[in-house]
């Protein structure tokens, strides 16, 4: 086995520990497939120098949003429509309660009901599905965020000591290098000493020229790469702070899309059951409804950037031919002109596709094998050489061995450090180290439990803006039927208010007629009542004469 792949096989481990299949939420590919209109689905071209791609890919991502806020606008339009038509042709829907009991009145009444209950019970799945799981996703990749800067310091503590004690050494390992290239055993006794001492001191040798400039050079492009981690994780740690929805936050935003609902249910069941109180229904009226329908306002644009930032975020996830996050870091590197070769391009492509491509650490799997390599031969020479004792080692082969022990001390010091900081660095940047934050950020956290927050989200937005403009269309049917009496309410128009005047007008005239009529009639009548009277008392009294005369005969003859 050779060097490099002894180590690589440390930095790559058992696979089977991390390596996993990216399996995506069902909604990424419903999100994904949503129609764009010609419009290219490709997140990698937000980060394109061509002005043109990237409004290629934003007016893609826009006409959902945009339909969506369009719809309810239109909704919102139409009521204030209805609002000024008035009561006589619109109704209920112009803001006005019934005008008497019955069906109608009692089916309004049921849809303002059941429209406040589905407002109440999605503004509570808005937070415990929707925000929740976006909470988890922010506190994941903060979680994240914070291991790999934690790895980031680290490393470059590691990469400091490696260049500090690699200048230190590099004198050191020069004039043993100087020294081992003369004769190490000029008098040549022929013993078996002068044969281990040139043995070892060829060996010796060969490892301190491997070492070379103790890759001063790599660890250049090293220090490239951590800047622009240092900066990646800064733009991800400032980004998830603005979007760190905590307890507080979302009850501060979801809270008052439970309790006006309640309170205009409250407002109601007054109505309903005729429970009359006229500083509620004030309250009501230039409170409680305002505030709602700037409520409902809110919750359809919320709906539209929702379903705005779950496009990009399945986009995000689709990319490449793989339809995988991979591929979108791939373009989007490609986007900014990196190819393979270049150092942060082949370790951001080695963890991203879990270690499955060539390690782009075989420089410090070659400068840990090298260390090792040369700590042994500086261990060895250094034992022989007090094992013989550097006095007899000088008198027999005709060199001063005491400085040459002391490089041989100093070196071993500096190999050991050097070693255990490479060995260090490879378990930092081992795939069983770094592959789990990157599936755990990526493909659960980005890829699956934000989409499906996402997906809460836009549906309870949605819901909450669809009830709730059907509550501010039958808005009058929780006010009570005799709400208005007294009130001057009217359902006519100004034609119909106009005919009405005149038909009163009328009306006076005709009644005062009747009245002329009537009075005429009246004298009228009393002239022939007395006329008649007179006739029948005229009569009677005729009557009574003739009676009187008859039987004043009768009594004559008696």
């Amino acid at each position: 086995m050779s060097s490099s792949s002894a180590v690589y096989d440390f930095i790559v481990g058992n696979a089977t520990d991390y390596q996993s299949a990216f399996t995506p939420a069902k909604a990424v590919e419903s999100f994904h497939t949503l129609p764009r209109f010609s419009h290219s689905g490709d997140f990698s071209l937000l980060f394109s120098d061509d002005p043109d791609e990237v409004r290629d890919y934003t007016l893609g991502l826009l006409f959902i949003a945009c339909f969506v806020m369009a719809f309810f606008t239109v909704w919102g339009f139409l009521i204030m429509l209805f609002k000024c038509i008035g009561p006589k042709y619109m109704g209920v829907f112009s803001g006005h309660p019934y005008r008497e009991a019955g069906a109608f009145a009692a089916t309004g009444r049921i849809i303002f009901g059941l429209s406040s209950l589905m407002v109440m019970i999605f503004s509570i799945l808005a937070v415990t599905k929707g925000l929740k799981n976006l909470d988890l996703t922010t506190d994941e990749i903060e979680a994240t965020n914070t291991d790999v800067l934690k790895i980031h310091d680290e490393f470059v503590g590691i990469s400091t000591n490696l260049k500090q004690v690699a200048r230190e050494a590099t004198p050191v390992r020069d004039e043993l290098v100087d020294f081992l290239k003369n004769d190490v055993c000029p008098l040549k006794p022929l013993s078996s000493t002068e044969t281990q001492v040139r043995i070892l001191g060829n060996v010796t040798l060969s490892a301190m020229e491997k070492l070379d400039d103790f890759i001063e050079e790599q660890l250049k492009d090293l220090d490239e790469a951590l800047e622009l981690v240092e900066k990646a994780s800064s733009d991800v740690d400032e980004a998830v702070k603005k979007t760190d929805f905590t307890g507080a936050a979302a009850a501060g935003i979801m809270v008052p899309f439970f309790i006006i609902p309640a309170l205009l249910s409250v407002t109601l069941y007054f109505a309903w059951f005729e429970v009359y109180s006229e500083a509620y229904y004030c309250f009501t009226t230039y409170l409680l409804m305002p505030v709602f329908i700037v409520m409902v306002i809110f919750a359809y644009v919320a709906a539209g950037f929702v379903v705005l930032s779950a496009e990009g975020n399945a986009d995000w996830c689709s990319g490449g031919a793989k339809s995988a996050p991979e591929g979108t870091i791939g373009q989007i590197m490609k986007q900014h002109e990196l190819s393979k070769g270049m150092f942060y391009f082949d370790v951001i492509s080695f963890y991203t596709n879990q270690c499955r491509t060539d390690s782009p650490w075989e420089f410090l799997e070659g400068y840990h094998f090298d260390l090792t390599t040369a700590q042994d031969r500086v261990d060895t020479f250094t034992n022989a050489i007090i094992a013989t004792t550097p006095d007899q080692l000088s008198q027999e082969c005709g060199v001063d061995y005491n400085p040459t022990l002391q490089l041989l001390v100093q070196l071993q010091t500096y190999t050991r450090i050097l070693s255990d900081s490479s060995q260090r660095s490879m378990d930092l940047m081992s795939c069983q180290n770094i592959v789990p934050l990157y599936t755990a950020t990526v493909h659960e956290s980005t890829c699956s439990t934000s989409i499906t927050a996402a997906t809460w989200l836009f549906s309870c937005f949605f819901i909450i803006s669809f009830f709730g403009m059907l509550m501010v269309m039958f808005r009058g049917a929780c006010y009570p039927i005799y709400y208005f009496e007294g009130k001057e309410l009217d359902y006519s128009t100004s034609e119909d208010e106009a005919g009405l005047q005149e038909e009163e007008t009328n009306d006076d005239y005709v009644d005062e007629s009747m009245m002329d009529t009537t009075a005429y009639d009246q004298d009228t009548l009393g002239q022939a009542l007395e006329e008649s009277e007179g006739e029948y008392y005229g009569e009677e009294s005729v009557e009574y004469e003739e009676s009187t005369y008859g039987e004043s005969q009768y009594s004559g003859r008696n």
